[in-house]
């Protein structure tokens, strides 16, 4: 990360705008910050800390922070921000950021609140490009981009004041967070959180398995609960022993099911015995039951008997009303059969009847309008004749009519033109007016100039004289006579005129030629336009040329209404020509039509008399035919129904004698038999059989579930087993990777990467602490444990070459705390710049400290700092120390402005 460039405004001490240009220093390398106590020189160190991250650290933990940073010289109307540029890698920042602070309102007494504001932009060839505009997300975007938190940030790259040993005499822990930033190894830490979680959910696993069949073993110990109340009863703790225990739980429950489907057969047996006879017993009742049916059917068939045969009497007797008579009701029920067959034709012709008499009238009511078709026909041949004759003449007025429509479309044509250029006059005729008005103002504008330059030019000559009178000095010759003595100079009698009032009363008139000039052209146009439009008038005046159009509009109208009137009645001559050309063939077509209908006529009234002689022949003194056939139909179903009576009873009556002569029926026992015993046997049977089974199916269902249960406990066991295996072994990875037991260093795996790269932090800050500190301090890293379970491994020591002993950091003096601090700093930035893919640190700021050094001490720290700038690093200093402003020549100088106010001068 590289800070190229940071503005403020109304900020700290600063009410202006105050820009610094880091990238001048470049070259440089190093550059001094100086100026007076209170000026504002950590000012410009914690606006680049603000610009980043809101904060500034002198005012770390302080209530109401935000209030300090806004300028106290602002007027109410002033800007407050702090505006920075920033690279990281090849990519260049434009971070835009304002504290909150109270303002005046715009309306009214008292105060209101300005928000803070935060923008980000990034370059994009010569533009800047927005990313972000809300605090919250700028500040989000700026941690992803800059990879430091605040802390580190004044631990790596800022180091403020109270803040440049911090990184010396932290705590492993505190520099663990920085390191990790610094050198991306969260994953080590993220290796040592999976392990953990891999660890709970291992545990869980065992824990939850175990648990299961601990669930499993109640389960079944409610489902097959012991009779005994003993310590035997009890389920056991260990998972072993628990499964054990389930199997032998399991095994009594099969011999409880054996002794059940035991006792179920016997049952089943002992029931199917007492069906059979209960089965017998109601076998031998129904006999018994269909026997005495039987014989009460056949007596009642006998006495209905002589009723049948007397009915079937009197129905044939009946029937000889339409038959002869007949010697069974089987030959009855076959001539009427017959006679109702022959008289359907007859029904059928009288049910004809009317529409054959409506065929004859229509038939008549034809013939008579077919001939009347034909005298009509005739009579429209000799009225079209007629219409054609007088047609002609009508057709021949209207043509001629119609041929003045070109006639009268010319002459409307031809005024049109006419009326457009009458109208247009009267607007050329105003439009020259007013051109004859302004050319005439124009040329009183153009004699008027004229007449002011004149009387210019003539004032201009009469004041000559006195002009040259001015000029005249008593002694010196005059330039016209070369006198030199004046005793009666001119003077002036009125205002001088110079050259630039001719100049300007000459401009004036040549404005008002021009003018003159345009009008007068403007006035010439418009003459030519008015006579140009009177000649395509034509000698016509509006009247007249109205006249003319409204009468060329009535020949017009006349001729196109006679048009159309010769049209229509060519069409109607054209439609009557047609008709009397097809009306030969038409006259044909109704003769044939009349011919047909009487045609028809004759068929009707043949095939009316027909169908009377038919009905006539089968009426037999009956009303109607029909009224004879339903007669005859009512006889027949009446034979047939004596007929169908006595079939039914002959087969009933066989059915009963063959009942009753059936072997099993005759032989049934006379003595009625008792069910109810047998019943109760049965049902007796049956509960001892359906308890019996409710018992065996109740432990067969029991024992499917506990095998189950015990099944699923077996296979837990098994797992179990394999997990407690499985969590053994993550279990001493997980602790030895955090650090526990048995990791005898308690250094966890992040620690233990950091603590080689610390190690190769100290060897780089030792090659400049050694030199800097006359070859007697090293620093020394430490992996020692901890006490109070503390992390451990990236500890810092102090090695004294003089004594040989390693003391504790804090135990150096603050001019050897800075050298090693200074030291340190510069080897952590050596490092992680080295690092593919680390954080590159370009700029360095360190803010006091140097006051603490002797001279000799103090040559040596900078002589390491001046090493720096091969690597194309820039470091800031900000000091009072004046070896140090004579050696860098490169400075930002604070001053106090006369209104209390500070402004920085780059040089």
């Amino acid at each position: 990360m590289r800070v190229n460039r940071v503005t403020m405004a109304g900020f700290g001490p600063y009410r202006s705008a105050q820009t610094v240009d880091f990238d001048a220093f470049r070259d440089d390398g190093i550059f001094l910050i100086g100026g007076k106590t209170g000026a504002g020189k950590s000012t410009i160190l914690d606006a680049i800390c603000f610009a980043l991250y809101g904060a500034v650290p002198r005012y770390d933990g302080q209530t109401q922070a935000a209030t300090k940073l806004r300028s106290d010289h602002c007027a109410p109307d002033d800007p407050s921000f702090v505006e920075l540029e920033f690279s990281v890698g090849s990519e260049r920042y434009r971070l835009r950021r304002s504290p909150e602070y109270e303002r005046p309102k715009s309306r009214g007494d008292g105060f209101t609140t300005q928000k803070a504001e935060a923008e980000l932009s990034v370059r994009d060839g010569d533009s800047w490009v927005g990313l972000e505009a809300q605090l919250r997300t700028v500040g989000v975007k700026v941690a992803e981009i800059v990879q430091l938190t605040q802390d580190q940030f004044l631990q790596v790259i800022l180091l403020a004041q109270n803040r440049f040993q911090e990184f010396l005499l932290a705590k492993s822990e505190e520099r663990q967070s920085l390191l990790r930033t610094l050198f991306g190894t969260r994953r080590f830490d993220d290796y040592d959180e999976a392990l953990q979680a891999r660890r709970k959910a291992l545990e869980a696993e065992v824990g939850g398995a175990r648990d299961e069949i601990a669930r499993l073993a109640r389960q079944l110990d409610e489902l097959l609960p012991s009779d005994s109340d003993g310590d035997e009863s009890a389920v056991p703790t260990e998972s072993a022993e628990v499964v054990d225990w389930m199997g032998t739980r399991v095994g009594a429950q099969r011999e409880q099911l054996a002794e059940a489907e035991s006792e179920t057969g016997r049952t089943d047996a002992a029931w199917r015995r007492a069906q059979e006879e209960h089965s017998r017993l109601t076998e031998v009742q129904k006999l018994q039951q269909r026997r005495a049916v039987a014989v009460r059917q056949r007596d009642a068939l006998r006495e209905s008997a002589v009723e049948l045969e007397t009915e079937a009497a009197r129905t044939l007797a009946d029937a000889g009303r339409h038959v002869d008579e007949q010697p069974s009701l089987e030959a009855a029920s076959s001539a009427l059969a017959e006679l109702s067959g022959s008289l359907g034709a007859a029904v059928t012709a009288e049910r004809n009847l009317p529409g054959l008499e409506r065929a004859v009238t229509a038939a008549e009511a034809g013939c008579a309008t077919a001939d009347a078709a034909v005298e009509a026909a005739k009579q429209n041949a000799i009225a079209w004749k007629t219409a054609l004759d007088e047609l002609g003449p009508e057709i021949d007025a209207a043509s001629a009519a119609a041929a003045d429509e070109g006639a009268a479309q010319q002459l409307a044509e031809g005024i049109a033109p006419v009326l457009r250029a009458l109208a247009a006059a009267d607007a050329a005729r105003s439009a020259l007016e007013t051109a004859q008005r302004r050319e005439l103002e124009a040329g009183q504008a153009r004699t008027k100039a004229s007449g002011a330059l004149d009387e210019l030019r003539a004032r201009r000559l009469d004041g000559h004289a006195a002009e040259l009178a001015e000029a005249l000095t008593e002694g010196e010759p005059c330039p016209v006579c070369g006198s030199t003595r004046h005793p009666a100079k001119a003077s002036r009698t009125s205002e001088p005129v110079t050259e630039a009032d001719i100049a300007e009363a000459e401009a004036a008139l040549a404005t008002a030629e021009n003018a003159a000039n345009k009008r007068s052209r403007e006035a010439t146009d418009a003459r030519a336009k008015l006579a140009e439009l009177q000649g395509a008038a034509a000698g016509h005046t509006l009247e007249s040329a109205e006249e003319v159009k409204q009468a060329a509009a009535a020949r017009l109208s006349t001729a196109k209404a006679a048009a159309k009137r010769a049209t229509e009645l060519r069409r109607t001559r054209d439609s009557i020509a047609a008709k009397l050309e097809n009306h030969d063939a038409e006259l044909e077509k109704l003769r044939a039509a009349c011919d047909a209908a009487n045609a028809q006529r004759t068929t009707a009234s043949a095939t009316l008399a027909e169908a009377q002689k038919i009905v006539d022949s089968a009426l037999a003194g009956h009303a109607s035919v029909a009224e004879r056939a339903a007669s005859v139909s009512a006889s027949a179903r009446a034979v047939r129904d004596a007929e169908r009576q006595l079939q039914q009873h002959a087969t009933e009556l066989a059915g009963v004698e063959a009942t009753l002569a059936d072997e099993a029926v005759r032989d049934a026992p006379t003595e009625p038999v008792e069910l109810e015993p047998a019943k109760r046997a049965l049902d007796e049977a049956s509960a001892a059989r359906d308890a019996a089974l409710t018992a065996r199916t109740t432990l067969a269902a029991h024992l499917a579930t506990a095998e189950g249960l015990l099944s699923s406990a077996c296979a837990t066991h098994e797992r179990s087993v394999e997990l407690s295996a499985r969590f053994d072994v993550v279990q001493r990875l997980a602790n030895t990777v955090h650090g526990l037991v048995p990791n005898t260093k308690a250094m966890r795996l992040e620690s233990f990467v950091l603590a080689a790269e610390l190690e190769e932090i100290v060897q780089a800050a030792n090659a400049r602490l050694a030199q800097m500190s006359g070859g007697r301090y090293l620093l020394e890293h430490s992996d020692e444990r901890a006490a109070r379970g503390a992390q451990s491994g990236l500890g810092l020591a102090i090695l004294d070459q003089h004594t040989g002993v390693a003391r504790p950091t804090p135990s150096l003096s603050g001019g050897e705390t800075f050298l090693a601090s200074l030291a340190l700093a510069l080897g952590l930035a050596e490092v992680v710049t080295g690092r593919a893919g680390g954080i590159t640190l370009d700029t360095l700021f360190i803010d006091e400290g140097f006051g603490s050094l002797d001279s000799e001490t103090l040559e040596i720290a900078m002589g390491t700092l001046d090493t720096l700038r091969a690597g194309g690093r820039t470091i800031g200093l900000i000091s009072h120390v004046e070896a140090m402003k004579e050696q860098i020549p490169a400075k930002l100088q604070v001053d106090v402005a006369d209104g209390g106010w500070s402004v920085i001068t780059q040089s």
